[in-house]
């Protein structure tokens, strides 16, 4: 059973048994952009206030704590090592180096590993090793 955020309960089959289950909430992944996108805004574009720092510091943190409960997957490990990164730059007063750290990581987030000269026709050539690809964002409406 997979819940996202949200309290799950379910009844169990016979009646009078009652056994506890633990359900471990794992936020979606493209969620975590949300969360970066709040950090680079508390950060702005001084020398956050040591409160904000000590509070920005914890609650990435804690998303590192969530992150790292998935297993097996190459994107959340790679997150995690960037927000790592981050912290440890909020925690040297190296404001622009997090915020950079950052906006890397919230860069990562959209990158998708696709094999080099891949087309419609070809999608997985077997001649080149995987590259990163990131999505194209047009500046027009």
């Amino acid at each position: 059973m997979i819940a996202r955020r949200q309290k799950v309960s379910r009844m169990s089959a016979t009646p009078g048994f009652r056994r506890s289950r633990r359900v471990v909430v794992f936020p979606v992944f493209e969620n975590y952009g949300d969360m970066i996108l709040e950090w680079l805004s508390a950060l702005d574009n001084g020398e956050p206030r040591s409160g904000t720092v000590s509070h920005l510091a914890g609650a990435i943190e804690r998303a590192i704590q969530q992150i790292e409960r998935v297993r097996n997957s190459a994107r959340h490990r790679n997150l995690a090592t960037f927000l790592r990164h981050a912290v440890l730059a909020l925690q040297s007063s190296e404001w622009d180096g997090a915020r950079y750290i950052l906006m890397t990581a919230f860069a990562a987030l959209a990158a998708s590993a696709v094999t080099a000269g891949a087309t419609l026709e070809d999608p997985a050539p077997q001649s080149a090793p995987p590259v990163l690809q990131f999505p194209f964002f047009s500046s027009r409406s």
